[in-house]
């Protein structure tokens, strides 16, 4: 049945690429964009961003185009063109307010020389999709990263981690995404040392983490000193003294300071801010078991990304010391997955399931769909790794695009979660 449902999809991308009478542009910007979490379907129309299959002068091929794709999985639907010289129809799939999403299908694609390409459209309703695509980490990558997750112990909560290490495993900051589907909520930052869910859940702190390069210079200056602890909130002299040397090669300091994000706390303008402690520490971050307190890490003796901390410090959330929270953080159970290295190829053709409640999460020939009951649909490229309790958010490798002028990208896959909506 799987190798069926792989044939079906894969019949439906080859006809909205060997019958579509004439190809198209993309007319959208080719900028990245950060996405956003998918928010509820309304019917009234808006502005979104679709991938293009086809266009025809014949309306019956575009309605079969239509109904192919529609049956391989796809939310797929027809827009009358409109210019001189457009075919009368063009048919279009994955209509998204996500700026990530379209461009993601069409790469793709376009990686096994199916044509598609992404244009602007304004559409409601059932035509479009409650999936967005969002990357755990936007910042650097490394020469390698792991990965890992942690799920809570209902399993509504999903945190996920791109650790990764630059030449000699010298440490490189992480990023991170936490999202619940019990409230919708979704956390993403780059730039962390360390990050870790207190034992509820409802709190995630994390050690932020500022790095003060060499740049092949002897020492750093005392500007760029000042800048770190106005950056950080904490005295010149405190930022000096409690930096750690970040390369064993060359002049490099790192700094950590821990902060917690309060999921119970409404975000605004749509951004979810941090209570950051007015302490230098976190270089390894934790909770203790009653989740009442921080344990935070102080430095590593050397410089190494997988270095544990060389003690604990136990601080109150405003980060005053404490006497009785013990020395140890609580455990999270983490998962460890694949690791993102040019050298090591990601596999994405096999074929494997996931169980979230009703709901299958299926992975099959580079592409995830969402199946539940006899309904099915496609939610884009790649291998799914995990999925929430209900299936909303799902972690997934997804194949990383070339670089400039078509040159190799540093890594085979980047780390996503995708939000299903709902």
């Amino acid at each position: 049945m799987k190798a069926r449902r792989s044939l079906v999809v894969a019949v439906g991308l080859a006809a909205a690429c060997s019958t579509s009478e004439r190809p198209t542009r993309d007319s959208a910007a080719s900028g990245a964009a950060v996405a956003t979490p998918a928010v509820p379907v309304s019917s009234a129309p808006e502005s979104v961003l679709a991938v293009q299959m086809g266009a025809f002068s014949d309306s019956a091929n575009a309605r079969r185009m239509r109904d192919s794709l529609s049956g391989a999985g796809w939310i797929a639907y027809l827009r009358g063109g409109t210019g001189k010289g457009v075919p009368a129809v063009q048919v279009r799939i994955a209509a998204s307010r996500d700026s990530v999403l379209p461009r993601l299908i069409v790469a793709s694609l376009g990686a096994a020389r199916r044509a598609a390409v992404v244009v602007r459209d304004v559409v409601g309703g059932d035509s479009l999709t409650r999936t967005a695509v969002i990357a755990v980490s936007t910042g650097s990558h490394g020469m390698a990263a792991s990965t890992r997750w942690a799920l809570a112990g209902d399993r509504r909560a999903l945190l996920v981690v791109e650790d990764p290490t630059a030449v000699e495993a010298e440490p490189v900051p992480d990023g991170f995404l936490l999202a619940d589907e019990s409230t919708g909520a979704v956390v993403q930052r780059d730039s962390v040392w360390d990050v870790a869910p207190s034992p509820d859940w409802r709190r995630v702190a994390v050690g932020i983490a500022y790095v003060l390069p060499g740049r092949e210079r002897d020492r750093i200056p005392a500007a760029e000193w000042s800048a770190l602890a106005r950056r950080s909130g904490l005295t010149t002299d405190s930022v000096r003294a409690s930096a750690f040397q970040s390369s064993g090669m060359s002049t490099a300091y790192g700094l950590a300071q821990p902060a917690v994000y309060d999921l119970s706390v409404a975000p605004v303008n749509g951004a979810r801010a941090a209570v950051v402690l007015p302490m230098a520490g976190g270089w390894r971050i934790g909770w203790s078991a009653a989740g009442d307190a921080l344990l935070v890490g102080t430095n590593p003796r050397r410089a190494g990304d997988d270095e544990p901390a060389s003690g604990w410090l136990a601080v109150d959330l405003r980060g005053k010391r404490v006497s009785d929270a013990g020395d140890t953080p609580s455990p999270v159970a983490w998962t460890n997955g694949p690791t993102l290295d040019v050298s090591v190829p990601v596999d994405f053709v096999s074929a494997h399931t996931i169980a979230a409640g009703s709901r299958s999460i299926e992975s099959a020939a580079g592409w995830i769909r969402v199946r539940e009951g006899s309904t099915s649909r496609i939610v884009g490229p790649g291998t799914a790794l995990v999925a929430t309790a209900t299936g909303r958010f799902v972690a997934a490798l997804v194949p990383n695009a070339p670089g400039k002028a078509g040159a190799p990208p540093d890594q085979p896959a980047r780390l996503v979660v995708y939000d299903l909506g709902r």
